[in-house]
């Protein structure tokens, strides 16, 4: 929901940091693959207790998730399919990434539970974004059909960050995360049936 409602408002700082990108002529597909490495430092530095390493790494891998896109825009490099590839699966590496790494962390009966849970909730609400993105005739800018959801990727790095804030708290966050990942996923299911029909 934020990455659809509020982008409007960081759009600006987003044109400025990407043109510096530009400047330096640095490719989306390599600020990508910056993200995904950034990302997996995160992950990492979490399980070896650099709590505020790990949280800072998170959000720029996510920042630089988001210029990819905006310097492929610019610079008129936005239908490069490989680089739809790489954004989806690195950026599913880098959640997945933290998941691991706080599972590993606290790996009691009741947080493994939780992120079971988790995890199955994601599986649900990818498998009908990337199958509707599929079958849907439609693109935009990243040359990929986005459907908008309660839970995008700023929620969920929201919600990443609060399971590595509060430890002690990690099934009940789980559950909810999990519980707006799967109304996701309806919302996404629901809105796949109206644009491809009942056959």
């Amino acid at each position: 929901m934020l990455d659809t409602k509020a982008r409007k408002f960081f759009d600006p700082l987003f044109d400025k940091l990407a043109n510096t990108f530009i400047k330096f002529n640095i490719k989306p597909n390599q600020i990508t693959t910056l993200s995904l490495i950034i990302g997996l430092l995160s992950a990492i530095s979490y399980y070896f207790d650099y709590i505020i390493l790990s949280i800072l790494l998170l959000w720029i891998s996510g920042l630089f998730d988001v210029l990819d896109g905006t310097v492929s825009r610019k610079t008129n490099s936005s239908s490069s399919l490989l680089g739809t590839l790489y954004d989806i699966v690195f950026d599913r590496i880098v959640e997945l990434s933290i998941i691991l790494s706080i599972a590993l962390k606290n790996n009691s009966s009741i947080i493994l539970y939780g992120i079971i849970v988790l995890l199955i909730s994601i599986v649900l609400s990818m498998t009908t974004f990337l199958t509707t993105g599929l079958l849907v005739n439609k693109k935009s800018y990243k040359t990929f059909y986005y459907q908008p959801g309660l839970a995008e990727r700023s929620e969920g790095f929201i919600f990443l960050t609060i399971m590595i804030i509060f430890k002690n708290y990690i099934f009940p966050i789980s559950l909810l995360f999990s519980a707006l990942i799967f109304i996701t996923f309806i919302q996404r299911l629901f809105e796949a049936i109206k644009y491809l029909g009942s056959d």
